[in-house]
């Protein structure tokens, strides 16, 4: 996802290019075009002067310069308006393409999110059975103690019956020996 996010933020950034050029191309088409009607507006008038008759000769010399430049800056609007159809061509493919990332990107957003909640119930389950061993082997445990505690009072009681049982049959030696 992050791989694919740094490749959203280099289209974004490019697109952002592509658009801050469109619109530096317009500014420039548009500088163009008022230097364009400029000239034809010269143009005109040079055209009219030169329909009066007899211009003199330099006229018609600065009306063949004039249009030269005319047709220069014709040619160089014409140029800047294919640039900028090239750059707006290239901003549609740009959004387009972050668009179909955009896309994958939720895409994988909502896959990650299914295995996130897939893997938390998982571990719910786990963490549940892992306190149902716990509480079995606590119980286990007690009962341990409890046999253990059980036996250790029935050795402690059979040794005291042993010691009664002992003391008697000492006790009945003694009297068995001395009635010898």
């Amino acid at each position: 996802l992050r791989g694919r996010g740094g490749k959203i933020k280099e289209l974004e950034d490019e697109l952002a290019q592509f658009r801050t050029r469109c619109e530096k191309l317009q500014q420039e088409l548009l500088t163009k075009n008022d230097s364009i009607a400029v000239l034809t507006a010269e143009n005109k008038a040079l055209k009219s002067a030169a329909a009066a008759p007899a211009p003199p000769p330099s006229t018609s010399s600065a009306l063949q310069h004039l249009n030269r430049q005319l047709d220069e800056q014709l040619h160089k609007a014409l140029l800047l308006e294919q640039d900028l159809a090239a750059a707006r061509q290239r901003e549609a493919v740009s959004a387009q393409r972050l668009s179909s990332l955009e896309s994958l990107l939720a895409e994988q957003r909502a896959e990650h999110a299914r295995l996130m909640g897939e893997e938390q119930a998982g571990c719910a389950k786990l963490r549940a059975e892992l306190e149902a061993v716990r509480a079995e082997a606590k119980v286990a445990v007690q009962r341990a103690e409890l046999a253990e505690r059980v036996a250790q009072r029935r050795v402690e009681a059979e040794q005291e019956i042993l010691k009664v049982a002992q003391s008697q049959l000492e006790e009945v030696r003694s009297q068995g020996s001395n009635l010898k």
